[in-house]
């Protein structure tokens, strides 16, 4: 098991203040579910998990005595707070999270001996705790083995990443330790940083590291079901680079946030093949937190924010400013934490200085009026066979994608995969016919039939919806196909 030096960081509380100070400026993009309004907690809150039915778990301090963390509850109008439990006395809690069955879980770490410590898993349900688990885990001052986030695609595949860069899993029974394999070497120094569980056979973890003592690199890894791998981006090799945060609506849309030296953004996609970097607002702001709600419908939190700072948005052709927060008297602005609970329904918490004393902040997306998206769809796949000699042949594809008009949409990036007489994964971006034509690299006295499978669509202000698809797949003559 490899581990590395993180510092767990304890919870933060402080004496309640009113939010009412906070001006909301308004922003240069449209969001497509309102914008985050700034709303009351009684005090500061470190973690939390949200629901679709408007309900929100929290670990923060009380209102009454902040130096005591307790379980705040969200109704959907109020907040209240409920005592810990007895057995999680002396537990700095570090990690949340919630499944889509509407389960919160967080997770606390106890000194127990040089080499171990004692790990909490705290499970939430409709009423509170209703279920912890506790045992000792490997742990020292240069392998710190506490959990630092926690994603989950269903009620029995939960994940927890440590701050050695190992993961623990839940499989509705049971928590499970399984190493990963070391992102650098020799000398490994590792700061996960976040994780992402897609489907119990989809899960990514990002953070940063390096070989070298002063070497910061971000790096992104990915569980395929059977074994971990390191994936290449944009940024390998690149010293100074930052990967904080990762969240995705699904396998194809995930996206990452960090920064480059602390003064310029990272903001990484996923589309299935392979990630690219998109252009960051002009501002240039050091990213630390991301919520991806659907396609085209993701937000942006910044590092460190001063009064006058910004989230960001995603409206699927470009991130811009979203909601602005004005706060006169404060110092500082941090965010603890984000979670977001469907598609128009989202939560940030943390807290600003003033000056003499931290006071909480909380913000809420508060659904407005649902901006309508432009749809985009394969509207049909033509695989044929061509000759380029006397015994040598390559295959063609040419996929037509249209909006929901049946209208052509050009400049649509188009990724997909031959099979048959070769095996090739490749890209286009559609004409002003809206085709994109694909071809295989040529084999002499092909055996088998060429097909083409569409793997990934990405239209510049539109969603690509699967469901509406003519076809996914198709096959020269002969060869079969999935037409719809």
């Amino acid at each position: 098991m490899q581990v590395f030096r993180i510092q767990v960081i304890r919870l933060i509380v402080a004496f309640a203040a009113t939010a009412s100070l906070l001006a909301i400026s308004p922003a240069s993009a449209v969001p497509r579910c309102g914008t985050f309004e700034i709303v009351p907690i009684p005090a500061i809150t470190s973690h939390l998990a949200a629901f679709d039915d408007g309900t929100v778990w929290a670990i923060g301090g009380s209102a009454s005595n902040p130096t005591t963390p307790v379980l705040r509850h969200f109704d959907g109008t109020d907040w209240s707070e409920q005592s810990l439990p007895a057995d999680a006395n002396g537990f700095a809690f570090g990690a949340s999270g919630s499944t889509p069955d509407g389960d919160a879980w967080f997770a606390a770490t106890r000194a127990y001996s040089v080499y171990e410590i004692r790990v909490l898993f705290m499970h939430v349900g409709a009423g509170g705790v209703d279920h912890i688990d506790t045992f000792l885990y490997p742990s020292s001052i240069n392998t710190p083995g506490a959990p630092v986030d926690i994603s989950a695609s269903s009620a029995n595949d939960v994940w927890a990443l440590t701050a050695s860069g190992d993961v623990i899993h839940f499989d509705g029974a049971s928590w499970q330790p399984m190493d990963v394999p070391p992102v650098y070497s020799p000398d490994q120094r590792l700061y996960p940083k976040a994780i992402y569980a897609a489907a119990p056979n989809d899960v990514w973890i990002v953070g940063y590291g390096g070989s070298g003592r002063a070497t910061y690199i971000g790096y992104t890894q990915h569980w395929d079901g059977s074994s971990w791998t390191k994936v290449s981006t944009p940024f390998d090799g690149q010293d100074q680079t930052f990967f904080l945060d990762i969240d995705g609506s699904g396998s194809n849309d995930i996206w990452v946030a960090g920064h480059s030296n602390y003064s310029q953004d990272i903001l990484l996609h996923w589309d299935g093949g392979a990630w690219t970097r998109a252009q960051g607002p002009a501002s240039g702001a050091a990213m630390a937190k991301v919520m991806t709600m659907e396609p085209g419908n993701a937000w942006a939190v910044p590092y460190s924010l001063s009064a006058g700072d910004t989230f960001y948005y995603w409206d699927g052709a470009a991130w811009s400013e979203g909601v602005r927060f004005d706060l006169s008297d404060a110092v500082t602005i941090s965010w603890h934490d984000v979670a977001k609970a469907g598609t128009c329904d989202a939560w940030a918490v943390g807290a600003y200085y003033d000056g003499t004393a931290y006071q909480p902040l909380a913000a809420r997306l508060m659904p407005g009026d649902v901006q309508a998206q432009a749809e985009v769809l394969v509207d049909a796949i033509d695989v044929t066979r061509v000759r380029a000699s006397s015994k040598s042949y390559y295959g063609t594809a040419v996929v037509t994608i249209l909006d929901r008009d049946r209208a052509p949409v050009a400049g649509t990036a188009v990724s997909g995969d031959f099979s048959g007489p070769t095996n090739e994964s490749l890209a286009v971006t559609t004409g002003v016919d809206g085709k994109a034509v694909f071809s295989s690299a040529v084999v002499r006295r092909p055996s088998g039939n060429w097909c083409f499978t569409v793997a990934g669509v990405s239209a510049s202000g539109a969603i690509y919806s699967e469901a509406l698809n003519m076809e996914s797949s198709d096959c020269e003559a002969g060869g079969g196909g999935n037409r719809r």
